[in-house]
């Protein structure tokens, strides 16, 4: 059985962080992300590129597919919704831009 790793205390900003009402920017969502992401990485016991562009392929990040799935989580845990549990057609991001594209599409539909 494999087993993650969990922290005890999420070194990212919870929910209450970001009020109801209070607008999400691009590059507030994107300082969100690369926190996460760095935390999946250490969890998973991975280096992790942090220096991403909007066209830097995901699959080139560091993370394997279950460093994407403890990444999703503390995304969720962090912004308080998940998009591919909110969208009705799966979606499967190839570059960080797209990636973030998809968290900002559905953080207003998520409040």
């Amino acid at each position: 059985m494999l087993r993650v790793p969990v922290m005890s205390q999420p070194t990212t900003a919870a929910p209450e962080d970001c009020p109801t009402g209070a607008a999400l920017t691009r590059e507030r969502l994107r300082e969100k992300v690369l926190a996460c992401l760095a935390d999946a990485a250490e969890a998973r016991g991975m280096p992790a590129d942090l220096d991403l562009t909007d066209n830097s392929v995901l699959l080139e990040s560091g993370l394997d597919s279950l460093g994407f799935a403890v990444l999703v989580v503390r995304l969720e845990d962090t912004l308080g919704y998940d998009p591919f549990v909110l969208m009705s057609e799966p979606v499967y991001p190839k570059t960080f831009g797209e990636f973030l594209d998809i968290y900002m599409r559905y953080s207003t539909s998520a409040r």
